[in-house]
């Protein structure tokens, strides 16, 4: 499956917003990255980076897209992660990945109000 990506900033609110459809293969999540610091550039405060991501994927990760994903939680400019997606199990998968590595600042929500609500508090 290909996977299809936008990424933008949304200037009102300050953050990075992130869509993506389907699985993403490490080249694709890299350029999903570079893509992320260009606009974290573009932010009023580019040490306090917060990014709502409206995924629809099935919450599955090769490894490599897996160990970079991880590098990338645990940058400090990175404050919070808000991700959207509507299966549960992807929600809670993603809570136990955050939890086992010990990052918090990554959440799944059902919807975009809560994740925003989350994101922006």
């Amino acid at each position: 499956m290909s996977t299809a990506f936008e990424v933008w900033l949304d200037e009102e609110r300050q953050i990075i917003r992130q869509r993506l459809h389907g699985e993403p293969d490490l080249a694709t999540f890299l350029d999903i990255i570079v893509q992320t610091d260009a606009c974290a550039q573009n932010l009023r405060q580019p040490t306090d980076v917060r990014i709502l991501v409206d995924g629809d994927w099935s919450g599955r990760m090769n490894r490599g897209v897996r160990s970079e994903a991880t590098k990338s939680l645990r940058r400090p400019e990175l404050k919070r992660m808000a991700i959207v997606n509507s299966r549960g199990m992807v929600r809670v998968v993603l809570r136990f990945m955050s939890i086992a590595i010990g990052i918090d600042k990554i959440r799944a929500f059902p919807n975009e109000a809560s994740a925003l609500a989350w994101l922006l508090s």
